[in-house]
């Protein structure tokens, strides 16, 4: 466990490195994700400013959901980008690479790349949860702190299931694209708002098949105190078995791979 921490911070931080050395590409990069946090708050603003409510829920409650839902976003993308990748590298052949090397060939995969333009999403998501909840009177201290540090980090670990998941599916269907992956992705922006205001069907969508909703929705009505659903309860165990079913995902596609041209 220790060596694998190690190993992934030595191949992230020369990932890392290297896309630094292109500070225009991270500084546009970092732009267009912040502007896309801002447009989406915009929208919240706008939709309140002739509502109180929706549902019950406030617009400064509203952006707690979307802060919740942007930043654990931002954390899978930034620190698990190399996932994005696995349909290209199957498709060209280099996975083969990372099979032959004398480690966990995901783990060295995933650390291959890292995602900076997100690290600025990262903080503009946190801002807007510090500001969110601050108008939403939430009374914090050092236990919820703490609980919301765990709830951000296990939101994490579900968003970073899902691209794995997702993007093991391209060992049956060997494409160069990222095209799944990404559409998988933005159904998690209905997770951006109160699941409740949508049908049924999409709700469990998004809190079932593409668990999204445990990431933002159920951790935003824990530490809010407010709306939490009556299968909340699932969320411990969503953390758990989401990424024990994506990296079995991850090994039945590796045994069907048998290189390119396939």
């Amino acid at each position: 466990m220790v060596r694998g921490v190690r190993l992934y911070s030595y191949l992230a931080g020369v990932s890392l490195k290297t896309k630094m050395a292109y500070r225009h590409d991270f500084i546009f990069g970092s732009i267009a994700g912040i502007s896309s946090d801002l447009a989406g708050l915009l929208f919240i603003g706008i939709v309140f400013s002739n509502l109180p409510d929706v549902r019950g829920w406030t617009g400064w409650q509203v952006a707690t959901i979307f802060a919740l839902n942007s930043m654990c976003g931002a954390l899978a993308n930034t620190l698990f980008n190399g996932i994005w990748w696995i349909n290209g590298r199957a498709y060209s052949g280099e996975l083969n690479h990372f099979l032959v090397r004398p480690s966990n060939p995901l783990l060295t995969l995933v650390a291959s790349k890292t995602a900076i333009h997100d690290s600025g999403k990262i903080f503009t998501s946190v801002a807007i949860f510090a500001i969110a909840s601050h108008q939403a009177e939430m009374e914090w201290g050092v236990p919820l702190a703490l609980l919301t540090v765990a709830l951000v980090l296990g939101g994490t670990i579900i968003w970073t299931s899902v691209m794995l998941a997702t993007s093991s599916l391209g060992f049956w269907t060997i494409t160069q694209g990222t095209s799944l992956v990404f559409s998988v992705l933005q159904v998690g922006d209905l997770a951006r708002y109160p699941i409740t205001i949508y049908p049924f069907w999409i709700q469990a969508l998004i809190s079932w098949i593409v668990p999204f909703s445990f990431a933002s929705f159920v951790p935003a009505t824990i530490i809010l105190d407010h709306g939490f659903p009556p299968w909340g309860w699932a969320l411990p165990l969503m953390v758990v078995a989401c990424p024990v079913i994506a990296y079995q995902v991850w090994l039945a596609g590796l045994r069907r791979y048998e290189g390119p041209g396939t």
